[in-house]
């Protein structure tokens, strides 16, 4: 059974959109629409430690506003909210606990519908990449090896 979140009300105005759809991501809800990843939903109370960093708020409860790092200045300008996620940097982030929270959501969301440029991610363009270089690395490495025990059996 899938788990349900509290803020899903948030996406109704979304959800009528063809391109819309959601998935499990980080034990939370990934939000995808016109092909971006726009919104990660997470909702677990109570921890507010990361790497011996303690935080004044629970890192893993709220909405993460997924976006370039380059949108970072103009986004916290009008939405002084918000934080960079203490984990995933790259993103920003909603605490639940925000007493703005509802209203900040939903205009995140109205600016989704109208397509502002600095919401939403290609998805799974970090990850290819990261991969590539790793499999390019590990089969230089492989090579090497295979020609150093050449030229020791040559020897």
């Amino acid at each position: 059974m899938a788990k349900k979140f509290i803020q899903s009300w948030i996406l109704e105005t979304l959800e009528e959109h063809p391109s819309f759809f959601t998935k499990p991501m980080f034990g939370g809800l990934s939000v995808y629409y016109n092909d971006l990843m726009v919104l990660v939903f997470m909702e677990k109370e109570g921890d507010r430690e990361w790497q011996g960093t303690k935080y004044d708020f629970d890192i893993w409860n709220g909405l993460l506003i997924c976006c370039s790092r380059e949108a970072h200045q103009s986004l916290f300008g009008e939405f002084p909210n918000l934080v960079s996620h203490p984990v995933l940097g790259k993103w920003l982030f909603l605490k639940m606990e925000d007493e703005n929270y509802e209203e900040t959501a939903l205009e995140i969301v109205r600016l989704i519908i109208e397509k502002d440029t600095r919401l939403g991610i290609v998805p799974g363009t970090r990850s290819k990449s990261k991969s590539k270089s790793k499999s390019k690395s590990k089969s230089k490495s492989k090579s090497k090896s295979k020609s150093k025990s050449k030229s020791k059996s040559k020897n």
